[in-house]
């Protein structure tokens, strides 16, 4: 799957400003997993749901403050 030009299908994690990342997490049998904000202790801080997280990448592509690239199974986003 394509998100603008980056190819997201084998994205398992998103690393922000190098400070915080949101991982993809299998959960109870749900069809699609969702995202979990990972704090410094390793608990989730926060969940989104796949169309959350589409949302606010495609807001970001859009965005010329944002710089995105893929390394790996990670998505590194950097704001300018």
């Amino acid at each position: 799957m394509k998100l603008g030009r980056i190819e997201v299908s084998g994205i398992t994690r998103i690393v922000f400003n190098r400070e915080f990342v949101w991982e993809r997490k299998e959960y109870n049998g749900l069809v699609e997993p969702i995202w979990a904000k990972i704090s410094e202790d390793g608990s989730w801080s926060y969940v989104r749901s796949p169309k959350e997280i589409r949302d606010m990448l495609d807001y970001m592509l859009d965005n010329p403050a944002y710089r995105m690239w893929v390394h790996g199974d990670t998505l590194n986003i950097v704001k300018e």
